[in-house]
């Protein structure tokens, strides 16, 4: 009698602790669900916020493009109009239409007004440009500079008392600004042509 209240305890308590394992089991498995649930919740809501931030710097990033991309072409624009003044004014031969004295003057007020824009618009707008591309634009603008000087100064000494002699010195520096801006300075503009395709992405 004994063994058998013995036996069926025995079985009665492997059938509890069974039954409470089983229902462990099933309460951690509740949990973890309900865990994972929460995880995924969590998750695809950062996922959500990270796309907004992404959004945001895409558009962002968007705006920025289109924006350095119309400073470029403006800027571009305003480089080519000064160059063709520079090369117009520096030509060895000038077309007379009326008044050469007069049409000089006329080409001369162009050519200033015309560094002056371009110079203004860089200086407000080279936040848009990385330092190597300042670097060549500095570079042009003091070419530029330098050149149109050394060129114009024959031509006030001219006008004075000043002796031949320095004359012709200043004569041949002249003529030397002159074959350097058609040479030398296109070379420098084809560089920044590349730095500018290079940040339109052409």
């Amino acid at each position: 009698m004994i063994i058998v209240v013995g036996f069926f305890g025995k079985k009665l308590i492997e059938y509890f602790f069974h039954e409470t394992i089983e229902i462990k089991k099933k309460q951690l498995e509740y949990e973890n669900n309900k865990l994972q649930l929460e995880i995924d919740k969590k998750l695809e809501s950062y996922k959500k916020e990270l796309d907004l931030i992404k959004m945001g710097f895409q558009i962002q990033y968007s705006k920025l493009h289109e924006k350095r991309s119309e400073v470029i072409e403006n800027l571009y624009k305003k480089l080519v109009n000064l160059h063709n003044l520079v090369l117009e004014q520096m030509a060895p031969i000038k077309l007379v239409i009326e008044n050469l004295e007069k049409e000089n003057l006329e080409r001369a007020k162009n050519l200033d007004y015309s560094y002056n824009d371009f110079f203004k618009y860089y200086q407000e707008t080279k936040i848009y440009f990385k330092p190597e591309t300042c670097i060549i634009l500095d570079k042009i603008r003091l070419l530029y500079f330098n050149n149109i000087w050394d060129y114009n100064e024959y031509y006030f000494l001219k006008k004075g008392n000043t002796p031949e002699s320095i004359i012709q010195e200043y004569r041949e520096k002249s003529k030397k600004a002159s074959d350097f801006v058609r040479t030398e300075v296109p070379k420098v503009i084809e560089q920044l042509e590349f730095e500018f395709r290079q940040l339109l992405g052409v």
